[in-house]
């Protein structure tokens, strides 16, 4: 039997409401949700059970020293928002792209020194047109993604509209005038102070996460996992952190009905987020 609204609700009672749950919309049923987890965990990376670990572990204390603000939230930064539009994957296994190129808009917005909330990269030409990728059904790696970016590059998303099973369709006329390369990626492993530094100063982040069934229920708060099954990995785009309330701030690509707009907050040591990320280098 499925996760119910109702057990949510009982479950964060008995934990004093640590963040809030709103019933399901048909678009957000836990099917339908569960077919857009596609983050694939590449050789050489964390297991997801290594990942939880981690991050339970992980230090986020500060001293006078600490070489970053105790806040950051790129969509106000110094009163400027440097983060696009929330998208939306669909039923389709695309979390990687949509992490990816999200990252990837805001990064370019922050080294520019100004917002450009009308950059928007091609999901479908990153993910559907890639020879290593299995489309919808099965995901991707973060690294293939990358790689792709690099060697290839995306075009704008005027190019080629995104559909959950559109597949790679028709570029337009002048698509190999208007690609974007990045000069590669860095991985970071179990760094929370070098990833806080990145946020600060240089753009946002890939993150990945374990999602439970509970989290389908986020509306808003500092989301920790409290009742429900593993569902599976997802791939979402870190855009800050709080560390008085002690918190990484995330954009999802689930549409902006759900969450807080879109957008999420997570707890510092929960479902292994946090404990692998990678900064673009543009």
């Amino acid at each position: 039997m499925r996760l119910d609204y109702d057990q949510v609700v009982a479950a964060l009672r008995l934990d004093h409401d640590p963040w809030t749950a709103r019933p399901l919309s048909e678009q957000h049923l836990p099917g339908r949700l569960q077919r857009r987890l596609g983050y694939k965990r590449a050789p050489g990376e964390l297991t997801w059970q290594e990942a939880e670990s981690r991050a339970r572990q992980q230090r986020h204390g500060r001293t006078d020293s600490t070489p970053y603000p105790p806040k950051v939230d790129l969509r106000d930064l110094g009163g400027l928002n440097f983060v696009t539009p929330v998208r939306d994957q669909g039923e389709c296994r695309a979390c990687v792209a949509f992490a990816v190129l999200a990252t990837l808009e805001t990064t370019m917005q922050v080294k520019a020194g100004r917002p450009d909330p009308d950059l928007d990269f091609s999901e479908a030409h990153l993910f559907h047109c890639s020879a290593g990728c299995m489309k919808c059904a099965f995901g991707w790696q973060i690294p293939l993604a990358v790689e792709r970016l690099k060697t290839e590059g995306v075009v704008d998303d005027s190019c080629l509209r995104y559909e959950p099973a559109g597949g790679c369709g028709k570029l337009c006329d002048d698509w190999a005038g208007c690609l974007t390369r990045i000069r590669g990626a860095e991985h970071i492993i179990d760094d929370p102070a070098e990833a806080k530094k990145w946020l600060a100063t240089a753009g946002a982040l890939i993150g990945t996460m374990e999602v439970h069934e509970d989290f389908y229920f986020y509306a808003s708060g500092g989301y920790k996992y409290e009742i429900g099954a593993r569902a599976g990995s997802h791939a979402v785009c870190c855009i800050g952190y709080d560390d008085d309330m002690r918190h990484w701030i995330c954009k999802n690509s689930w549409g902006p009905t759900w969450g807080t707009g879109g957008f999420f907050s997570i707890r510092y040591g929960e479902c292994g987020f946090g404990a692998e990320m990678w900064k673009l280098l543009t």
